[in-house]
């Protein structure tokens, strides 16, 4: 189209430059000359205003159907958004959009990413597709785990913005760039600065009339109020995400809109399964696993194999989820099928960091199926899970991963110690915990460290049970005071009731060995401490272990 333009002016270009030649006497064809290049060139111009305007009638309703999808490309909490005329229709380029998304689907990002930057090398590259160019190699980064590069390109978009003309190009731009920006600062813990940006985009997916978009931004915002210490907002932040959710199916049904229809269902799963996490644990699961069923039921392997491994891995997790509360055996056997046909397609040459993930998330799996089946097996299974994952997450490129799958690594180590080997595994889970809190300090990750030390208490425990009693237990009791400087009775009752429990057994060994008086009368103040939280009403079983060990030290 734009070639027809192109050649109207270089006629009436060649017109006035052939005119300087003519002999003054000739004047009359001079000026006859110059009309007739004019007229071609304004014929040209119609030529293009027609065919633009009939390519665009005969777009509207193609691009009506696909408006909710191409708005919210995200497949799960925490994907960004691409920009919704992301692939133009301008045959300059449409093919390299196509060329970098493919490049993406098959894990090469670095080749993506010289894609798009070649599109910001093209002079002619108008406002809106800088904006998705730019976009595209922020989705790239981000989907690497590097966050500041993704908000770089992000903010890169950002400031290409305002050049776009069309008021409707530009909402849209908004809409994705927005909440891509929320979403990188969420993961720089820059948690003003995301929820601010998460707040600018829900006002213009409110504008536009995009539910599922929405929904998208409240999850995150249900999120982000656990960082600012709102753990009631977090709950509502969720429900009125999934109103959101379900008001966007009935727009978005099976039969006529099936993508849209996958990506909702599929969100919809994942703040079901956030809503696990405070309330009515099995409830929710389920709905969740029912989300993510009907959503594989579109996304298959064949038709769409990187959102067939994102569901599958999201799948994994509501039975995982599950399986703490009902048939541990069963949903941790279907966890661990649903992680394993998610790894078919994450492998780790294509896809490292979902690779990383899968694994630290199987390894999970494997440990709660230790609980009850082939405990050595699956704890073995757990280790070598998380050994996978931590080829991947190194301690220096992704440190804050790093540091918890080696926490989840030291728990593995721990369960398998009560079976085999006791000291070594012992050992190891000790030196896993210790590299743990290299990046868990108590000034930047505060909750992670007193967890992190809880655990560690734990393991100095164990080892106590067959190796230097006295100095092992007295490592355990400072672990677990260090974790109780963060969890007080006030701020965290429940996780303060769990550490004062295990000092009071960790007391109670030492009493064995040393200051048997005043370490029985110490345990004993522990254990009170745990009563005081653990009510016989609201936790039976607890309160009766509790008052047994209580009786068992007074009999000594």
């Amino acid at each position: 189209m734009l070639l027809s333009i192109f050649i109207g002016l270089l006629v009436l270009i060649a017109a006035i430059i052939s005119a300087k030649f003519i002999p003054p006497k000739y004047r009359f064809y001079k000026i006859i000359l110059v009309i007739i290049a004019l007229l071609i060139c304004i014929l040209q111009i119609c030529s293009f205003v027609m065919d633009y305007r009939n390519y665009r009638e005969s777009e509207e309703f193609n691009k009506a159907i696909a408006h909710d999808l191409q708005l919210s490309e995200a497949i799960r909490r925490g994907v960004p958004l691409r920009y919704p005329d992301e692939i133009p229709k301008d045959p300059l380029f449409q093919g390299l959009f196509q060329k970098g998304r493919q490049y993406e689907q098959e894990g090469d990002y670095e080749e993506a990413i010289n894609i798009y930057k070649d599109i910001l090398n093209y002079w002619t590259s108008p406002a809106s597709i800088k904006v998705s160019a730019y976009n595209s190699i922020g989705l790239c980064y981000y989907d690497q785990g590097k966050f500041d590069q993704a908000k770089e390109s992000f903010t890169d978009a950002e400031e290409n913005m305002d050049k776009i003309g069309d008021r409707t190009e530009k909402l849209n731009a908004q809409a994705s760039v927005f909440y891509n920006l929320g979403l990188a600062n969420k993961e720089l813990s820059h948690f003003s600065l995301a929820q601010s940006y998460f707040h600018k985009a829900l006002k213009i997916n409110k504008k536009i009339g995009n539910q599922f978009g929405e929904g998208n931004i409240l999850q995150n915002l249900a999120f982000l109020s656990l960082s600012f210490n709102k753990p009631n907002n977090f709950i509502t932040g969720l429900n009125n995400a999934v109103q959101s959710y379900q008001k966007a199916l009935k727009k978005n049904t099976k039969e006529h809109s099936p993508e849209n229809y996958a990506k909702i269902q599929n969100n919809l799963g994942n703040t079901y399964q956030a809503l696990a996490m405070c309330q009515h644990k099995a409830q929710y699961c389920k709905f969740a696993i029912k989300a993510f069923q009907s959503a594989l039921e579109i996304q298959t392997i064949e038709y769409s194999p990187i959102d067939y491994a994102i569901l599958q891995n999201n799948l994994g997790v509501a039975y995982h989820t599950l399986a703490e509360v009902q048939e541990k055996l069963k949903n941790c056997q279907l966890a661990i099928e649903a992680y394993k046909k998610a790894l078919e397609i994450r492998t780790k040459k294509k896809f490292p960091i979902h690779y990383a993930i899968i694994h630290n998330n199987l390894g999970n799996a494997y440990q709660t199926l230790a609980e009850v089946k082939n405990k050595a097996r699956n704890c073995q299974l757990a280790i070598e899970s998380y050994q996978k994952a931590l080829v991947i997450y190194t301690k220096e490129h992704f440190p804050i991963p790093y540091a918890a799958i080696q926490n989840n690594l030291g728990n593995a180590y721990r369960a398998m110690a009560e079976v085999k080997d006791k000291v070594n595994n012992c050992q190891l889970s000790i030196d896993a915990f210790q590299k743990a809190l290299e990046i868990r300090t108590k000034e930047h990750f505060p909750m992670q460290y007193a967890m992190t030390q809880n655990n560690l208490g734990a393991a100095y425990r164990t080892l106590a049970q067959v190796k230097d009693k006295a100095k092992n237990c007295q490592l355990a009791i400072t672990a677990f005071q260090k974790a109780l400087e963060i969890c007080t009775k006030e701020h965290l009752p429940i996780q303060y009731a769990m550490i004062q429990n295990n000092l009071g057994n960790a007391y109670a060994i030492l009493a064995e060995v040393q200051d048997k008086v005043k370490n029985i009368h110490l345990a004993k103040e522990a254990y009170q401490e745990a009563l005081k939280i653990y009510k016989k009403e609201e936790y039976p079983d607890v309160y009766e272990l509790i008052n047994k060990n209580i009786l068992l030290l007074e009999e000594k």
